[in-house]
């Protein structure tokens, strides 16, 4: 899903800036209580919006990866860099060269994956869809509170803590998936175990001959847990907004 995702916020951005359109042209707020709510109507559409988008990228994505002949997955590679082909000398053009380093990412479509690398695949993508679509529903609540009387309510307060701790595990849960069906995909696309050549240096090593290897490793990022302790700390904020609006109820 990780291609929908850029796609489902242009689409988001477009239907909320037709929203402020829309909305400054059919009514002009007088106060900055107008504006702000008005901004919050916007916000609270845009991230239902952005749900129904991704919930639906989601649920193709992951039919996609378990059913479709081809697969679309970044495969980890060992560093590698091209070698022009056997025969192929007298290269002119390039004024530098690359002396250390290569790719260790391939972008590809994979035919033939099995379902364990497939299954793994789909569940990254279905916890990353999960993910946002809590996020987004989470910040519909909190527009559609702000807009009311009562802006602090406890159930506006659980719903923001569980969003943190859902994005807090849910974002490297789905990494973790993401990352073991990549290197089954990568082991079943670039392994090999056996072969002949004539021309290579050392026939043990496959990239002597131009054959990239498949890699273990994985890039897990922790920005997650960062917004998700973030999410928590403003649920403590509106939980104090909580008390404090309840101890003034009824003064003047």
């Amino acid at each position: 899903m990780g291609a929908f995702l850029p796609l489902a916020v242009v689409l988001t951005g477009m239907l909320i800036v037709i929203g402020v359109v829309s909305l400054l042209a059919g009514r002009k707020p007088t106060d900055r209580a107008n504006r702000d709510s008005a901004v919050l109507l916007i916000t609270m559409i845009g991230a239902i919006a952005y749900a129904a988008l991704v919930s639906v990228g989601t649920l193709w994505s992951v039919v996609s990866t378990l059913a479709a002949p081809h697969v679309d997955v970044s495969l980890p590679v060992m560093s590698f860099w091209p070698d022009p082909r056997p025969g192929v000398f007298d290269i002119t053009g390039p004024t530098a060269q690359v002396v250390a380093g290569g790719f260790t990412v391939a972008d590809v479509q994979v035919e033939g994956l099995d379902l364990p690398a497939r299954s793994f695949l789909a569940a990254g993508t279905l916890v990353e869809g999960a993910v946002f679509i809590l996020l987004a529903t989470v910040i519909a609540m909190l527009c559609r509170q702000l807009r009311s009387e009562a802006p602090f309510a406890s159930s506006l307060t659980s719903a923001l803590t569980g969003a943190g701790i859902t994005l807090g595990i849910g974002g490297i849960v789905w990494q973790v998936l993401s990352a073991i069906g990549a290197v089954l995909a990568a082991q079943q696309t670039l392994r090999i175990d056996g072969w002949a050549s004539s021309t290579a240096v050392d026939p043990a090593d496959a990239t002597a001959h131009g054959l990239p290897e498949p890699s273990l490793a994985a890039s897990i990022e922790f920005w997650p847990i960062f917004i998700g302790l973030a999410l928590v700390a403003v649920a403590a904020a509106f939980r104090l907004g909580e008390r404090m609006q309840s101890d003034t109820r009824g003064l003047v």
